[in-house]
């Protein structure tokens, strides 16, 4: 599966503690080698659109779109920060 990322990403990505960057890239590399590891609960969320987290931690998700074998990552941050997102989609 080929990822790609925003620049929305990017913003959100620079503002998170410095551990939960070490996570985000420990679970990248998790998932560019296996999307479906149990351990990242990589599964489609919202009915209508494509959209599909991606657990950094018990707080933290990364969320993205899939389009074909194309995953583009556009948000991460806490897990009430996702709640709210998915409201808003």
């Amino acid at each position: 599966m080929i990822s790609k990322t925003t620049a929305k990403f990017w913003h959100h990505y620079n503002s998170l503690p410095v551990v939960i960057k070490k996570r985000a890239k420990k679970i990248y590399l998790l998932f560019e080698n296996n999307p479906w590891h149990p351990s990242i609960s990589f599964k489609r969320v919202h009915s209508s659109m494509p959209i599909y987290p991606v657990r950094v931690s018990k707080d933290y998700r990364v969320v993205g779109v899939l389009k074909n074998q194309e995953i583009l990552w556009f948000w991460i941050g806490t897990h009430s920060g996702y709640n709210n997102l998915l409201t808003q989609l």
